[in-house]
């Protein structure tokens, strides 16, 4: 939620975590102290580098499951190492771009903000992103593809499948355009 869009004129970066059961007693909360750039705190399972969280420049990432017809287990970047990369990140918009130009090791949606009050959605499949910005003030994203420019382009094969999630058109008003379009 933009600064404008709540009552107190203050970003909000919220995400639920309901990624699986069995990794329920393996979350944790994991601080890293960096002399080399931003700290970063995130929440991740046990063994990972990074999952949601925030780090001392300002930035905040968090994440949700996709499913593409590019998911063909081709070799990627796996997305906790692209999220911690991307937490290393002391500019955002380094940080979006990192995000959207890495392989990846399959689809996924990460939404970043920054306390500036800025924030982008980034629907990823292994190799090719497209951004949605904030409609209203806000950027909400569940667990199917959303932005009509990747709709465009993909299939979303996580519908019906076992994303949890409730499918909904995108609506005609919703807004695509490119990171660096600010």
């Amino acid at each position: 939620m933009l600064p404008g869009r709540g009552a107190d004129g203050r970003l909000r970066h919220v995400q639920n975590w309901d990624w699986s059961a069995a990794c329920a007693d393996t979350a944790i909360v994991l601080c890293v102290r960096r002399d080399d750039g931003p700290d970063v705190l995130t929440f991740t399972e046990a063994g990972a580098l990074a999952r949601h969280g925030l780090n001392g420049a300002g930035l905040a990432i968090t994440g949700n499951y996709l499913r593409s017809d590019r998911d063909k287990g081709e070799p990627g970047v796996p997305l906790p190492l692209i999220r911690r990369r991307a937490f290393e990140c002391a500019d955002r918009d380094a940080a979006v771009r990192l995000i959207a130009e890495t392989p990846k090791s399959v689809s996924n949606n990460m939404t970043i903000s920054h306390a500036d009050g800025w924030a982008v959605d980034l629907e990823c499949a292994p190799d090719a992103s497209g951004a949605l910005g904030p409609e209203h003030g806000l950027i909400v994203h569940a667990n199917h593809w959303e932005g009509p420019r990747t709709l465009s382009v993909l299939s979303d094969t996580g519908v019906g499948a076992d994303t949890g999630t409730v499918f909904s058109a995108p609506s005609a008003s919703a807004r695509c355009w490119a990171p660096s379009a600010g």
